[in-house]
C-alpha cells in the first residue's frame, strides 16, 4: 500500500465517521470531536516519536541531538497532558447512559494502575523502536570466484557485477531496514583532517572571497581560492569545522592532494593539501615520469580527489560508498564553478588508472580510495587525453585483483 495511504488512514477513517454521521443525522458534539482530534493527535505524534527512535538507532544518529531533545520534551508533555485529561477524554467519547457507580475507594487505586500501565507502555513502546533500528537479522553478501584467471575484460565485468550487487544490497526498502545487520566492522572515527606534520610545508596566498575584477587565470592565489572552494574551513560550530562545501552528517571524507608541473609561487612535485594548515605539504619533490606521462601536454596541475572511506562508514556503514560520491560531486563542483569565475580552466578526466596514483600518493585503497582527477589550465586551454598505453589494465579490473 502506497505511504500516502497508511499516513492518512487514521485521518481517512476519522473524516468518513464524521460523514456517516452527518448523513444520519447524528454529528457529534464539540466535546466529542475535541476528543476524537486529541486521540489523533496523540497517535500521530506517538508514530511520530516512534518512526524518529528507529531513525536514530538505525542510522546510528546523535541520541541526545537539539532536535531530538526538544522532541523528547513535547512527548513528555503529551503524555503528561493525556494523564491529567484521559479520563475527560473517555468520558466524552462514551455513550451517555447511566452507570452504576464505583466505589468510591477503588477509584483512586483505579487511576494509579492506569498511570503505570501508561507510563510502563510509553516505556517499552519506545525501547521497542530503538530496538528494531538496531536491525537484527543476518544479510550477506556473498561474492564467489577468484578473478585472477580471468582476462582484463572479463575482470572488469566481473568487478562492475560486484559493484551492482553491493548497490542492490545496500539499498533501503521497508522490509531491509528491519531485518538487514550491518555488514561490516567500520571502526572507530578516524580523524578528520589527514596530517603530514614531517612533510615540508608550502604556505599559499590568502584565497579570494570574491572574484577579483579581471581574474588572472590559473596562479598560486587561484589555486589557493580553488582549494578554499573544494573544502575550506567557513566556520567552528559545536565542535565541528564546517567547509565551503556540504558533506553527510558533516563528515567531509574527501581528500585533496596536487601534482604539480610548473605553476609560479608553488614547487613541482606531488602536494597534500594542508585545510587546517591553509597550505599545501610535500610528498614527492618530482612529478614521477609514469604520472607525469599520463597527464596532458600544457596541464599545469591536476586535483586529485580522494575518500576516506571510514570517516563516513563509522557511522553510515554500507551507505557510505553513496555518500562519498555525493559529497566528492558537491565539492568538484564547487571547483569548476570558482574556475569559470577566476578564468581557470577545470577539466574532468574521464578515464585515468587510480592505482597508479594511489600508489604515487603511498595510499592504502582498502582506507582511501582515489576517485576523481581534475586538470586546470588557464581558461582557453582544452588538453586533449593522453592515449593509454598497449598494457592499460582497467582500473575496476586492477581494484577487483586488490580486493580479491
Amino acid at each position: 500500500m502506497n505511504k500516502l495511504v497508511w499516513v492518512f488512514l487514521p485521518l481517512l477513517a476519522a473524516a468518513l465517521l464524521a460523514g456517516a454521521l452527518a448523513l444520519r443525522g447524528r454529528l457529534p458534539t464539540r466535546a466529542r470531536l475535541n476528543a476524537i482530534s486529541s486521540l489523533l493527535l496523540l497517535v500521530y505524534l506517538l508514530a511520530t516519536a516512534g518512526l524518529g527512535i528507529f531513525w536514530v538507532a538505525n542510522q546510528h544518529l546523535p541520541v541526545f541531538d537539539w532536535h531530538y531533545l526538544f522532541g523528547y520534551a513535547t512527548v513528555l508533555l503529551v503524555v503528561l497532558h493525556l494523564a491529567f485529561n484521559l479520563r475527560a477524554l473517555l468520558a466524552a467519547l462514551r455513550p451517555r447512559r447511566q452507570a452504576a457507580s464505583a466505589p468510591a475507594a477503588a477509584a483512586p487505586r483505579r487511576r494509579r494502575l492506569s498511570g503505570a500501565l501508561a507510563l510502563g507502555g510509553l516505556a517499552a513502546s519506545t525501547g521497542g523502536a530503538y530496538w528494531l533500528g538496531l536491525r537484527h537479522g543476518r544479510t550477506e553478501l556473498h561474492i564467489g570466484g577468484d578473478p585472477a584467471g580471468l582476462g582484463d575484460a572479463n575482470q572488469a565485468a566481473s568487478a562492475l557485477a560486484v559493484v551492482e550487487a553491493f548497490h542492490a544490497h545496500s539499498a533501503h526498502s521497508r522490509a531491509g531496514v528491519l531485518r538487514r545487520a550491518a555488514s561490516a566492522d567500520w571502526g572507530g572515527a578516524p580523524p578528520p583532517f589527514k596530517t603530514h606534520a614531517q612533510a615540508p610545508a608550502q604556505p599559499l596566498p590568502a584565497p579570494w572571497r570574491t572574484a577579483p575584477a579581471d581574474p588572472p587565470g590559473l596562479n598560486a592565489q587561484a589555486l589557493a581560492t580553488l582549494l578554499w572552494a573544494a573544502a575550506g574551513i567557513t566556520a567552528e560550530r559545536g565542535g565541528l569545522r564546517l567547509r565551503a562545501a556540504p558533506s553527510s552528517g558533516a563528515l567531509f571524507a574527501t581528500e585533496l592532494y596536487l601534482a604539480v608541473r610548473q605553476l609560479p609561487g608553488v614547487p613541482s612535485g606531488l602536494w597534500h593539501v594542508d585545510v587546517p594548515g591553509r597550505g599545501l605539504r610535500r610528498l614527492a619533490e618530482a612529478l614521477p615520469p609514469a604520472l607525469a606521462a599520463t597527464l596532458p601536454p600544457g596541464v599545469p596541475v591536476a586535483l586529485l580527489a580522494t575518500a576516506v572511506f571510514r570517516r563516513s562508514g563509522h557511522k553510515y556503514g554500507e551507505r557510505t560508498y553513496r555518500y562519498l560520491l555525493g559529497d566528492l560531486g558537491h565539492a568538484l563542483e564547487n571547483v569548476r564553478v570558482a574556475g569559470q569565475a577566476l578564468h581557470v580552466g577545470v577539466h574532468f578526466a574521464r578515464a585515468f588508472d587510480e592505482s597508479v596514483w594511489a600508489d604515487a600518493l603511498q595510499l592504502d585503497e582498502r582506507e582511501e580510495g582515489v576517485l576523481a582527477q581534475l586538470w586546470l589550465t588557464d581558461a582557453a586551454a582544452t588538453p586533449r587525453p593522453v592515449a593509454p598505453p598497449a598494457d592499460w589494465a582497467i582500473p575496476c579490473a586492477r581494484a577487483a585483483r586488490r580486493w580479491a
